[in-house]
């Protein structure tokens, strides 16, 4: 998911480079209409790739946030095998309160 909308979101920076480009030739010739329309255009580029960063922001933070809650699991299973195997009490309190 997040693959294709990195893939949309890069297309939508090629577009709005390419609507600008075709803005500024229309204005430089004059073409009033043609300017708006791709302005237009350009300005829904803009709200689209806006849309595409916030989600993939979203994805990006659930990510990490998964990705750390696994890792203070993964520790604290790590403190309750030291536990078992008669680890020193404050290693295993200072463990579990770093996770």
């Amino acid at each position: 998911m997040a693959s294709k909308l990195e893939k949309e979101r890069k297309e939508c920076i090629q577009n709005r480079q390419l609507l600008y480009k075709q803005m500024e030739q229309a204005n430089r010739n004059g073409d009033k209409i043609a300017y708006v329309e791709l302005h237009d255009l350009y300005q829904k580029q803009n709200s689209r790739d806006l849309e595409i960063s916030k989600e993939l922001s979203a994805m990006y933070f659930k990510k990490i946030k998964n990705d750390s809650s696994k890792e203070r699991k993964q520790v604290l299973e790590v403190a309750d095998r030291l536990e078992e195997v008669g680890g020193r009490k404050e290693v295993v309190d200072s463990i579990r309160r770093n996770s």
